[in-house]
């Protein structure tokens, strides 16, 4: 029985890899890097600091994250609270021609603020990064800011394919693409066909086939 294997690799697509910083009138929140500080299961409050997080920025879903080896981590907003976590439901976000991070298109909403009464009171002395919109209000003494993507790695990716195509009942693919900062299986898709194979599996056969070669690289 003789196999022929069409490979039809997708295009790799990699995230921007950004970091955020503040801008304001108000000097002490101005030109501040922002990263998360851990506040419970899951849960990282934004902050104000000397450094900066780098995220991964999707343009597709409008996603900011940051991805470990079984979970992902999301740019939320929740009460208030701005954060990386892994609930609630992530923010969509875009960036203006300035940078300028846009929440339902407007830069407006952002504060830095203290004594929040976050969980682990990280508050009382680090200016923590709020947003209120719409119908909420700052709190007294928050301070006004914008928050900027500053820098980034850009949109590199490294693709490598290694294929091993037998004459027999075994063909074994795999096609990696890595970012700077992770690799992760490309989507790959297998058509298989073969001599003789529709009078051994019929037509059905041979539709299951190519779908169950396709689902194990998933």
């Amino acid at each position: 029985m003789q196999f022929k294997n069409l490979i039809i690799l997708s295009a790799a697509v990699s995230a921007e890899t950004v970091q955020l910083s503040t801008m304001s009138s108000k000097e002490d929140v101005n030109g501040k890097g922002i990263s998360s500080l851990h506040e419970g299961a899951g849960i990282n409050y934004a902050f104000l600091s000397s450094g900066s997080d780098t995220l991964d920025y999707d343009e597709s879903t409008k996603f900011l994250s940051v991805s470990y080896d079984t979970y992902s981590e999301y740019f939320t907003i929740d009460s208030g609270f701005v954060g990386v976590s892994v609930s609630p439901a992530p923010v969509e976000v875009t960036f203006d021609k300035d940078n300028n991070l846009l929440v339902d298109g407007s830069s407006e909403g952002f504060y830095g603020c203290k004594n929040t009464n976050d969980p682990y009171d990280n508050s009382e002395s680090s200016y923590e990064l709020m947003y209120y919109s719409g119908n909420s209000t700052a709190p007294d003494g928050c301070l006004p800011l914008t928050v900027v993507k500053v820098s980034g790695a850009g949109n590199k990716t490294d693709t490598g394919t290694k294929t091993t195509t037998s004459t027999g009942t075994e063909t074994t693919s795999s096609t990696v693409s890595c970012t700077e900062t992770k690799c992760q299986p490309q989507t790959t898709a297998y058509l298989t066909t073969f001599t003789g194979g529709a009078e051994k599996f019929g037509s059905a056969g041979i539709l299951a086939l190519g779908a169950g070669a396709f689902a194990a690289l998933l």
